[in-house]
């Protein structure tokens, strides 16, 4: 009887194992980060309120303050 309930638990394992396996794949590709990312769109870049870089990129007008204060918690 043991060796009968090791070999079905071992075909168990090895059936869970494929259908793991199947619904885990990646069926994507990568994207290549020279053709498939549209860097342009990155742009401008704003540090603390400050254009670092726009290469003549519109600004969309996010107008955040360059310091802020938060109030103090009671």
């Amino acid at each position: 009887m043991k060796p009968l309930l090791s070999l079905v638990l071992l075909a168990v394992m090895l059936v869970s194992k494929n259908a793991l396996a199947e619904a885990y794949s990646c069926s994507g590709r990568i994207p290549n980060p020279v053709t498939d990312i549209a860097w342009i769109s990155i742009f401008p870049i704003k540090i603390g309120g400050a254009t670092v870089a726009s290469f003549g990129q519109e600004d969309i007008g996010s107008s955040a303050p360059a310091v802020c204060a938060c109030p103090m918690a009671a």
